[in-house]
């Protein structure tokens, strides 16, 4: 059977791709075959190979292909030899085919994507939650000036398409249709499996990860240095600029520094504040995360860093009660931290956190006693002050 129909059972998809990419040519008749717009998963794929992409395309064939594309939802197009044409395809008709696999989304909310419209066509617009396992800095991550990059497109978590293929052929026919439809329908296939592999892979990278940071956390009996490798863990993570984590005293309404990284100067970490206001108070007493998006004139802001353009907030809970917060933020003006970012922050804190109970009791503990040992030197140093008089 064609290779454009089937694949061995348990072969790659990367390599059904190559196979489809040479029957293109030599059963079909096209003269040549581009992958012009390779997503995220195809193109992480491809690298952990340590190849290039099969039949890459330059970038101007890939920007004629999404410009086409973006005009409305197609199954193929085809481009008839007396349109402008990309040099590549000059001297023949090509076929445009989109393939797509079972995700599409509009992101957080708080950004303006430029594949939304799909989104909203396929009837069923999400949030997407794959963004924080792709590689490269997202449109949630950056912002870019002027006209979008094609790579940047494909990067992105919310681009419609797993693929897009581009084949030339002298003149395409009614046949040609039949065989192109065939075509888009196993690329489908074959795309999805390389999605699901991608994305298992991301999943199983993260769960590694977090089952580290919970061993490494069991051999740790010291609190401060467990709430410090959290810290560290969850910045690495998000590429955060700062991180602090706090301490929670309900009892007292206060909150004290426990962990922190380049954090500004003038603070003085050593001494408790009130927990009645800020972003950090009200994580506390909610006992909610909180993200922050270009939002730092609010009112419920008041006390934060003016420097700081995304941040998110997540409680910190032992024995279902909340004991601290952790705190991260990014100060770069290109940069923003998303949905996602905010998921995998909780994940972490949720496994960072577990069995770390008799290590909070302890410091609660040592806490105690120092506060103790310094009211007592000043007892008997206000008795030797009396004494002397």
């Amino acid at each position: 059977m064609s290779p454009l129909l089937s694949g061995s059972d348990g072969e790659h998809p990367l390599e059904v791709l190559r196979e489809m990419l040479r029957a293109i040519t030599s059963q079909l008749g096209f003269q040549r075959a581009w992958i012009a717009l390779a997503g995220a998963a195809l193109r992480e794929a491809i690298a952990g190979e340590g190849s290039a992409l099969p039949h890459g395309s330059s970038q101007g064939l890939e920007e004629f292909a999404l410009a086409l594309l973006e005009k409305g939802e197609v199954d193929y197009l085809v481009v008839k030899k007396t349109d402008e044409l990309p040099e590549e395809l000059q001297g023949g008709d090509a076929v445009i085919i989109p393939v797509r696999v079972g995700r599409v989304g509009t992101g957080c909310g708080r950004v303006s994507c430029r594949f939304g419209a799909w989104s909203e066509r396929a009837g069923a617009p999400r949030s997407c939650p794959e963004s924080g396992f792709y590689p490269g800095e997202c449109c949630f991550k950056r912002d870019v000036v002027g006209p979008v990059p094609t790579e940047v497109c494909a990067q992105c978590p919310l681009f419609p398409f797993a693929l897009v293929l581009v084949a030339r052929k002298e003149e395409i026919g009614r046949g040609d249709l039949l065989s192109v439809e065939l075509l888009r329908q196993r690329l489908s296939l074959v795309a999805q499996g390389l999605y699901n592999d991608f994305i298992i892979d991301r999943y199983n990278k993260l769960s590694l990860t977090l089952s580290r940071v919970t061993m490494k956390m069991g051999e740790l009996l010291d609190f401060k240095k467990r709430m410090d490798l959290l810290l560290g863990t969850a910045m690495a993570m998000l590429g955060a600029d700062r991180g602090s984590i706090f301490i929670y005293d309900e009892g007292r309404e206060e909150l004290k520094y426990v962990a922190w990284r380049n954090m500004p100067e003038h603070i003085e970490f050593d001494a408790p504040r009130k927990a009645d206001t800020g972003i950090a108070a009200w994580v506390a007493r909610n006992a909610k995360s909180l993200l922050l998006q270009d939002n730092v004139e609010n009112e419920f802001y008041r006390g934060i860093d003016p420097s700081v353009k995304s941040a998110v907030s997540v409680p910190l809970f032992s024995k279902g009660e909340v004991f601290g917060v952790l705190n991260l933020s990014v100060i770069s003006p290109g940069r923003r931290l998303c949905e996602t970012d905010l998921r995998m922050v909780e994940s972490l804190a949720y496994f960072g956190t577990a069995g770390i109970e008799n290590a909070f009791l302890y410091h609660r503990m040592e806490e105690r006693e120092r506060l103790y040992r310094k009211l007592l030197a000043k007892m008997i140093n206000a008795q030797e002050d009396e004494r002397k008089k």
